[in-house]
């Protein structure tokens, strides 16, 4: 807030001039038309707005991670406790990102992934976790999200799920869990592909991130030459306490209780 009160209208004006302008922008088009007659319409509506000067560079580079950083929060609203652990990765459009990619959809994809066949279903530790790897720009994260099963602490259930990790790490994946995430993520390409709205969305980000809006038809290729020799690899060298960080909320109710059992 500090930043908003002291910025000027001068200021946001330039910002607007700046980075909202025709040099900085990406117009995807996607769906039943013409290209010729669309384009004749795109130059009609928007060749007369002016280019620019090109927005600064941001420098997206990170300082190397020591040391896992934890919090605990008692938040009011919630009901249930929940575990949040997350661990920098690489940048998106990378072969160590596509790599972790994998990984994330071996351990927390679906209800046949390693977390819910073994702590939902096997050890009932969890009532749902979830994986989720991100692509952006610059570093990016892995979120491992788990709501603890009712009676079991949220330290036993993160204690089973660094040992999954552990596992992949010693052991490695199987050629068929390769084989399971790579059918996985091209089915999703193609249910994603069935929506216009979320084909110009996707074209647009992969212009807008990487410069290379043909990523759409090649990001499964990528996706498909990982290895699981690669895959454990990943996790080796990104699923690491230094470069973990764990939040663990509990309902304010839990800090009622903690208190006066002291």
């Amino acid at each position: 807030m500090a930043d908003l009160d002291a910025a000027k209208v001068d200021d946001v004006k330039d910002f607007f001039r700046i980075y909202y302008a025709p040099n900085n922008a990406v117009l995807a088009l996607v769906g039943d038309l013409d290209p010729q007659e669309t384009l004749e319409k795109v130059k009609k509506y928007f060749a007369a707005i002016p280019s620019q000067p090109a927005p600064p560079k941001v420098d997206l580079a990170e300082p190397e991670h020591y040391g896992e950083r934890r919090e605990l929060i008692y938040d009011p609203l919630a009901r249930l406790p929940q575990l949040l652990i997350s661990y920098h990765i690489a940048p998106g459009d990378t072969p160590a990102n596509i790599q972790v990619q994998v990984l994330a959809n071996i351990l927390g994809v679906g209800q046949s992934s390693r977390f819910y066949q073994h702590l939902v279903k096997d050890k009932q530790l969890a009532v749902s976790i979830m994986v989720q790897a991100e692509a952006r720009i610059g570093p990016s994260l892995l979120y491992i999200i788990a709501t603890p099963r009712p009676g079991v602490q949220p330290e036993d259930l993160e204690k089973a799920i660094y040992a999954e990790i552990e596992a992949v790490q010693k052991d490695g994946v199987t050629t068929q869990e390769i084989e399971k995430a790579r059918t996985q993520y091209l089915r999703s390409q193609i249910q994603s592909r069935q929506s216009s709205l979320f084909t110009a969305m996707r074209l647009g980000q992969y212009a807008v991130y990487f410069n290379d809006p043909d990523l759409i038809n090649t990001i499964f290729d990528k996706f498909n030459t990982v290895t699981a020799e690669q895959v454990k690899q990943a996790a080796q060298k990104y699923l690491v306490a230094s470069a973990r960080a764990v939040v663990t909320t509990l309902p304010a109710s839990a800090r009622a209780k903690s208190a006066a059992g002291r």
